[in-house]
C-alpha cells in the first residue's frame, strides 16, 4: 500500500490529517454543489448527493495520484471522458 498509518511518524500524521480533512472539505463541497443541482431539477430527487459526490471525490483522488505517479494528460483526460460517459448512468440508479 502507498500509506501504511501504523509507520507514519508524528509529523506524517500531522500531513495525513491535514489531507483527510481537505478530502472531506472537497466532498463537502461536492455534495453541495450536487444538492444545489437536484434542488434545481438537474439531478433527480432519487439520487443521493452525498453518495454521488463520494463518487466524483474517489475519482478525483485517484486522478490526483495517477498524475503524482505520471499520468499523461492525454490520461487524465480519457478517465474524464469516461466518467461523464457514465454520468447519465450514475443518475438512473
Amino acid at each position: 500500500m502507498i500509506n501504511t498509518s501504523a509507520t507514519l511518524a508524528a509529523s506524517s500524521r500531522e500531513i495525513a490529517h491535514t489531507v483527510k480533512s481537505r478530502h472531506a472539505m472537497q466532498e463537502q463541497t461536492l455534495t453541495q454543489f450536487l444538492r444545489q443541482r437536484q434542488e434545481r431539477g438537474e439531478i433527480p430527487a432519487h439520487c443521493n448527493p452525498q453518495t454521488l459526490a463520494e463518487y466524483l471525490n474517489c475519482i478525483l483522488q485517484g486522478m490526483s495520484i495517477s498524475a503524482r505517479e505520471g499520468a499523461t494528460f492525454d490520461k487524465l483526460m480519457q478517465i474524464t471522458r469516461t466518467t461523464l460517459r457514465l454520468w447519465p448512468e450514475m443518475l438512473k440508479a
